[in-house]
């Protein structure tokens, strides 16, 4: 099938990907136009989505794209597209290898695994949002080899392991499921030797690139090995099974090929999409050789190109002057909010509340904390105490898109001169300081507040300043913004222990919270006295009157178990620490995950790490406090909230497990 233009193959990619769920209109736009949208982007979206609606009713397959409130939906079986008969027969294959049948379990992961035909959307790699569907794809494919070669090795048919497993091995030298299924294999291959220099090159990789050792699993099973345990002599072998069925592709390169540098100029080639290509009784068997790529520019429609036309003769005919400001004010700030006062009280009077704000106008502010801390729930409770002072209005401006990613200095620019009305033209290199220029012309002479909420460094920051005029600005985020000039600071922690149980007395009601005071201050503390966290416990518990807070402390009490328990509704504490580790460079998320790894509440750091956990307080993973000292040691002056270490530890695994340390 002939897909079309390059941006409408990403279109169906990014549907295929999300078959069945809704896709949001900005996923899309993000997919398509990565860095920074055109004007007639919804325009052209539209437009894709009807030629794709043309193709899929010329194949068979009416009413599949179905437009909803928020989006698309593309509705897809399992017989439609072979992404989701590999899910369906890989999950099969691991609730087989659960129960212990592993003979179910091999063959529905070899027939899984056999779907694959090449790299996952390997020639759309080019787009960030795609890139990441390949590594979750290829992440599962990865899952699914180390089912098949557990399976295998159950059923006593190391040889194949061993054919097949030194290629991954080498891709992922780190991921210990593997290298634990390699040892085994060797070993009952008669190779002992191989398997304990190989447990060795594990071991001082484990060093020199974490400074860890392996795992207790993998210490477990090198003794076995060394002292010759009979529990890893290979079972009987099974009978092969027919040579169409056992046959498995090989786990090669491939599988990392969305690793590498982007194409230069996207291909466009009458091809599936890579692993994700719709399937029916006439689909090849491999992919054709790709057509030759097209000329850069997309493809417009006839329509979009007359909307640009009215739009650019709209604005050129209406050069002057500018429309009022579209301004809304702040959303309300928390009816319940707790605590902070003395931060709260600081933070007015450098901005000016009370009778001195007549000579306090154009203050400049930066709250900083943890995540989860409520530096946005502060700013907007001295937004609020602040309107009158701002008779032109107040715009909340967020600085991170909604899955965490900070949004480029050009992209802020023109949301906040298309709030205040000014003719903005589309965005385009070079342009940054000529519409940095034009805020602040708009902006001489307003008296506004404008709160830049999660804000990432400093360079963010400085493009959106006003000039010389009345204006203030508030900033938020969990970096320490120092660079700035003119701003006042106003670092904020977690909540002192009474300020904890005052917000959750708050949330589930004083009597409950009598019932059992003792459990109400180990709940708080579990949550690490983070705002957020606490939030989400009471609204759990509110949720729950029939339980005990002494029962859902022990939940909490599981490491494993807390960042779970510490979700309700759309709020998420895990989802908060996703959005601010997007924030974190690839040197700040090394050192939060390491430090995690050998360090966090109640333990003492260890000795010659100042460098790193000063990295990390200027980030707000750490706070740095006069400590309360540990019996027989010295108090340390640095903490972690519990819930973000559990987060760091779980993260470690993650990366250790995916190659990425």
């Amino acid at each position: 099938m002939d897909i079309g233009p390059f941006k409408q193959r990403l279109l169906l990619a990014m549907l295929l990907c999300r078959c069945n769920g809704v896709v949001l209109i900005e996923e899309l736009t993000d997919t398509l136009w990565w860095d920074g949208p055109p004007r007639t982007a919804h325009k052209n979206i539209q437009v894709y989505i009807s030629h794709l609606r043309k193709l899929l009713a010329a194949d068979g397959r009416t009413n599949r794209l179905r437009h909803r409130s928020l989006g698309y939906q593309l509705r897809l079986d399992p017989s439609d597209i072979d992404a989701l008969r590999f899910e369906d027969l890989s999950r099969a294959g691991r609730l087989a290898l659960r129960s212990g049948d592993l003979r179910t379990a091999a063959a529905r992961t070899r027939e899984a695994l056999g779907l694959w035909r090449g790299p996952a959307l390997a020639d759309l790699l080019v787009s960030p949002a795609l890139r990441a569907e390949a590594h979750r794809l290829d992440d599962r494919r990865l899952a699914a080899y180390e089912d098949w070669f557990e399976a295998e090795l159950g059923l006593g048919n190391h040889g194949e392991v061993l054919e097949k497993i030194e290629s991954l091995v080498t891709l992922y030298p780190l991921r210990e499921r593997l290298r634990s299924q390699q040892l085994t294999a060797l070993c009952r291959g008669g190779r002992q030797a191989e398997a304990l220099a190989e447990y060795d090159n594990v071991r001082q990789l484990l060093a020199g690139e974490l400074g860890l050792g392996p795992s207790p699993a993998l210490q477990r099973l090198y003794q076995k090995i060394l002292s010759g345990d009979p529990g890893l002599n290979a079972p009987v072998s099974f009978a092969a099974l027919p040579a169409a069925v056992r046959t498995v592709p090989r786990p090669d390169a491939e599988l990392v090929a969305h690793m590498a540098a982007p194409p230069a100029v996207p291909m466009r080639a009458a091809v599936p999409l890579g692993a994700m290509a719709l399937t029916g009784p006439e689909a090849p068997a491999a992919p054709p050789a790709p057509a030759a790529p097209p000329a850069p520019a997309d493809t417009a429609s006839a329509a979009t190109a007359v909307t640009v036309v009215v739009d650019a003769a709209r604005a050129t005919s209406h050069p002057a002057p500018y429309p009022p400001p579209r301004l809304t004010g702040l959303p309300r700030a928390l009816p319940d909010f707790t605590g902070r006062q003395s931060e709260l009280t600081n933070l007015l009077a450098h901005l000016g509340a009370g009778p001195a704000a007549a000579v306090r106008a154009g203050r400049y502010a930066a709250v900083a904390g943890p995540p989860g801390s409520g530096t946005t729930a502060l700013a907007l409770k001295a937004g609020q105490a602040l309107a009158t002072q701002f008779p032109d209005g107040q715009i909340l401006l967020p600085m991170r898109d909604a899955e965490g990613t900070p949004r480029p200095p050009g992209e802020l620019l023109d949301d906040l001169l298309g709030r205040l009305g000014s003719p903005v033209t589309p965005r385009s290199p070079g342009t940054t300081g000529h519409r940095s220029a034009l805020l602040r012309g708009r902006l001489a002479g307003l008296r506004l507040l404008l709160l830049l909420d999660g804000a990432t460094g400093e360079a963010q920051v400085r493009p959106l300043l006003p000039g010389a005029g009345l204006c203030s600005v508030i900033v938020t985020g969990s970096h320490h913004l120092g660079g700035l000039e003119g701003f006042g600071h106003f670092p904020i922690g977690v909540f002192t222990e009474e300020e904890a149980l005052d917000l959750l007395r708050r949330i589930i009601g004083p009597d409950r919270l009598a019932e059992d005071g003792e459990a109400a201050l180990r709940i708080v503390r579990a949550c690490g006295l983070l705002p957020l966290a606490v939030r989400i416990a009471g609204a759990r518990v509110a949720a729950l009157p029939h339980l005990p807070l002494k029962r859902f402390v022990d939940r909490l009490a599981d490491s494993r178990r807390l960042l779970d328990e510490l979700t309700v509704g759309d709020r998420s504490v895990r989802d908060c620490f996703d959005r601010y580790l997007r924030t974190l460079n690839a040197s700040d998320r090394m050192a939060l995950a390491r430090l995690a790894a050998v360090w966090g509440p109640p333990v003492q750091p260890p000795g010659d790490m100042e460098e790193l956990l000063e990295r990390l307080a200027g980030v707000h993973a750490l706070a740095i406090t006069a400590g309360t000292p540990v019996a027989g040691t010295p108090p340390a002056p640095f903490e972690m909230p519990l819930p973000l270490w559990v987060f760091a530890r779980q993260l470690l695994t993650q990366m250790v497990e995916d190659g990425g340390l």
